[in-house]
């Protein structure tokens, strides 16, 4: 795909308008006050939002599922519920390229160059936000998002979340595979009920402490050391029902799998269930009251069904870390591949200025012949061309030099000429001798600039 323009058109916020059919029940929205639109600008090569045209006022009065006229998102920007802006260059959002957004609730902006946050306070009911896959350092600048439940920022570079701002309406919080070693901040979700930070540095639960309502953990792949120290933290989660600490150096403990069943309220250990005390049952004894003709049959079978979406849904989500990773390494290369052929780019500019400067000093016998296959040649040679290194003056003016000596009468000719026109004609070959050389001189002053 070609790159976009640097300012994105009507026409073309237009054409990837599409009309939002499924409203997510938590977005709390009135599906008669619709249509409801999203605007899908992914993979675009955008390196920054920036409209050429003026967003409408955001005014819908007067406009029904009745009138003919179709609706545009340029016109009636509050219709955009959802924003998909991913797999693009951007290295920031801009506050004011996002404002006429202002009843968005859902913003994709994963795989990008985003740093910061900057921008997102301009969506202030924001429900969903996506900005995994980018360069995000630090969590900070989210305290307008108050309407937020669910946070998207794995695969980044965070280190910190010491600064996580109260969001009372946080339930959901994707910090998987990026570097930290502390999960302190996390105490500002006082309704967090998922949370995923496997593939971090983390040695410590403790400030998971007082996430009561935690109902699933993904912790692992870090370095987690005591056994002890994680059950005592987890023991007060009652509602924490999905655990998972593969991984870690406690998973090697003889008392891993017996401390995390008996004293904590965990039914899905690492994947597999688990009921205390009791032995994992076969398939057969699953599969027995399904061949019996019993009244617990309806039960059996309500029971088998749930653990087969159990399954099948942790399939899914390994195959979506594994994407994820896949994603991850491939966004990179990407990125490294652009930053080379931006670095030759500019390389390749820089050698047209001098090969251009380099031509103003030509003579009309070296133009003479000149074409663009000589050209062409020229720069596929091996070695430097001839614009690419730097002017020898003083080599220069020596040559320079010793040619007009070279081209001068000795002054031990001129002894003995005593008539005036003698002299004036000596005289006039010396100045022009000298002339010439002062001309030399110039030109090779005005290549070395």
């Amino acid at each position: 795909m070609s790159r976009m323009a640097s300012h994105l058109s009507r026409h073309l916020v237009e054409s990837k308008t599409s009309e939002l059919k499924i409203v997510p029940v938590s977005w709390n929205v009135d599906i008669a006050k619709g249509p409801h639109m999203q605007l899908e600008l992914k993979m675009c090569q955008l390196k920054d939002l920036t409209w050429d045209f003026q967003w409408g006022e955001g005014r819908t009065t007067g406009t029904s599922h009745s009138s003919p006229t179709p609706v545009s998102i340029v016109d009636q920007p509050a219709r955009c519920l959802k924003v998909d802006v991913s797999l693009n260059e951007l290295q920031s959002l801009h506050h004011k390229e996002l404002l006429p957004f202002s009843r968005l609730y859902a913003l994709d902006a994963s795989l990008n160059r985003i740093t910061t946050f900057k921008g997102v306070e301009a969506l202030p009911n924001l429900v969903t936000l996506n900005l995994s896959h980018n360069n995000i350092k630090v969590v900070d600048g989210l305290e307008h998002s108050q309407h937020l439940q669910e946070l998207h920022l794995e695969m980044n570079a965070i280190t910190d979340i010491s600064r996580m701002p109260i969001l009372y309406n946080l339930t959901i919080l994707r910090l998987n595979s990026n570097q930290l070693t502390c999960l302190e901040g996390i105490q500002s979700l006082s309704r967090l009920k998922e949370l995923h930070v496997q593939k971090n540095h983390l040695t410590d639960l403790f400030p998971l402490v007082s996430s009561l309502g935690l109902v699933v953990l993904h912790a692992a792949d870090n370095h987690l050391q005591s056994l002890s120290d994680t059950v005592d933290v987890l023991r007060g989660l009652k509602r924490l029902h999905e655990l998972y600490l593969t991984g870690n150096p406690l998973q090697k403990e003889n008392r891993y799998h017996a401390a995390l069943t008996t004293s904590t309220s965990v039914v899905m250990l690492d994947g597999h269930n688990v009921s205390s005390g009791a032995a994992k049952p076969t398939v057969a004894q699953v599969i027995q009251p399904l061949l019996l003709p019993s009244g617990d049959r309806p039960q059996a079978l309500t029971d088998l069904k749930s653990a087969a979406r159990k399954i099948f849904y942790e399939q899914i989500e390994r195959q979506k870390m594994r994407m994820d990773e896949n994603v991850h390494y491939l966004q990179q290369k990407i990125h490294d591949v652009q930053e080379e052929f931006r670095q030759y780019e500019a390389k390749t500019l820089a050698d047209l200025d001098s090969c251009l400067r380099y031509m103003d000093h030509l003579s009309l016998d070296d133009m003479s012949g000149a074409t663009q296959n000589m050209l062409r040649d020229m720069m596929a040679r091996p070695g430097p061309a001839p614009w690419t290194e730097p002017p020898k003056v003083e080599q220069d003016k020596a040559a320079s030099r010793h040619s007009t000596r070279e081209g001068t009468k000795p002054k031990s000719q001129y002894k003995g000429v005593t008539e005036p026109e003698e002299v004036l004609k000596a005289a006039a070959e010396l100045l022009s001798k000298s002339r010439q050389e002062e001309d030399r001189d110039s030109l090779n002053s005005d290549l070395l600039s």
